[in-house]
């Protein structure tokens, strides 16, 4: 493999996880995977890929309208509902067959003449606000809502949904629920819950909306929820340079350099922050190495950062160093992360570039399970 720093996606890992959302969800409850965010940062023309062949997943859920050509033009044919705006010329939700969300009634307007001009039927999903105040219409507006597309003959009522303000609270999510049922009708479809509060629920309607979920996360989960999944990511580099430097030499920029207590062999990795990691993690970050630990010594820098390697005698030139992922029995999760940087796993995950190559593997189901649920235990 030439590229210096690279991203595997797990098949197998995907598609256990997939599997025991199936065993989760009531039988009448379809799957819908949530791609947004370049798949939460996994790569969503490979997940696409994988997802398009598995027969649990029934749609996919896209933030814009861009993501949904994306997943067309790389082979997706399943239904794609964008969940949030479109930005693209407004012909390309005709084009490629995208189904809308609708939180206002100007977009309403637009996508009935779209409709007529294409001679086809536009398919909707008319939004309620429950609380987040982000998009959809308020409840004392949704009859008007669903008034106006009765009389709109190039649109077609798909679906009716809200987004939960919070996923574990069970008060607030019967709350929210109870608005939603309000509207519900015969051939209609209803989703609300996603990754997580599809475990809590006894309202699981048409679909779910799972995301952080199929990638192998749940950080606000129970542990003994959270060890049934597993981390889908291996996300790799190789040593570009290394050497031998003295007792009381600097590592890296500024105050929060890093000064040698004693002859310290460095390793220099061929990433940085642009390529996703987080730089907050510069006093406790961590990598793997021939299947050693070794710490980020230093502040991470754009493109590169620092790591001690003294105890790791075998660390040599290219070698590959895993950022996230197992080597040998040990192993880093963004759960890991989490406790240095004191952020959501997801941020972290998003934020991996995006140009970064994505490589299909299948690789047997790694169990990290007491990483996991020690790391859950210290934050919960």
């Amino acid at each position: 493999m030439d590229y210096t720093t690279w991203i595997e996606i797990n098949k197998n890992a995907l598609e256990h996880n997939v599997a025991q959302y199936k065993l989760w969800l009531p039988a009448k409850t379809e799957i819908a995977a949530v791609v947004k965010a370049n798949a939460y940062g996994h790569g969503i023309q490979a997940i696409g890929k994988i997802l398009q062949r598995n027969s649990s997943i029934k749609r996919f859920c896209v933030a814009n309208s861009q993501e949904g050509i994306n997943l067309r033009t790389h082979g997706v044919t399943k239904p794609i509902l964008v969940l949030g705006f479109i930005n693209t010329p407004l012909e390309t939700i005709a084009e490629y067959d995208l189904d809308c969300v609708v939180s206002n009634l100007k977009i309403l307007q637009d996508l009935q003449n779209l409709g007529k001009i294409f001679n086809k039927k536009i398919n909707v999903h008319v939004k309620i606000d429950t609380g987040l105040s982000r998009l959809g219409f308020l409840p004392k507006d949704v009859h008007v809502a669903l008034d106006t597309i009765k009389y709109l003959p190039n649109l077609h009522l798909q679906g009716i949904w809200s987004h939960l303000t919070e996923s574990f609270n069970q008060e607030l999510i019967h709350q929210q629920e109870e608005v939603l049922k309000q509207f519900w009708q015969p051939n209609i479809q209803i989703h609300i819950a996603n990754s997580n509060a599809c475990l809590l629920t006894k309202y699981h309607y048409d679909f779910a909306r799972i995301g952080a979920g199929i990638y192998g996360y749940l950080p606000e989960a129970d542990p003994k929820i959270q060890q049934l999944l597993h981390p889908i990511i291996n996300f790799k580099t190789k040593i570009i340079n290394i050497k031998k430097i003295p007792t009381g030499s600097s590592v890296g920029y500024g105050k929060t350099n890093y000064t040698t207590t004693k002859p310290t062999t460095i390793a220099t990795l061929g990433m940085g922050y642009y390529e996703g990691l987080d730089p907050d993690l510069l006093a406790t970050g961590k990598v793997l190495i021939h299947g050693q630990y070794a710490p980020i010594v230093g502040r991470i820098n754009m493109n590169c950062f620092m790591v001690d390697v003294t105890h790791i005698p075998q660390a040599e030139l290219n070698a590959t160093v895993t950022i996230l992922g197992q080597d040998g029995d040990k192993y880093i999760t963004p759960y890991d992360w989490r406790i240095g940087a004191q952020k959501n796993v997801r941020i972290f995950l998003a934020r991996l570039n995006n140009d970064l190559p994505r490589i299909i593997v299948e690789q047997p189901v790694i169990n990290m399970h007491d990483s996991i649920i020690h790391n859950s235990q210290i934050l919960l």
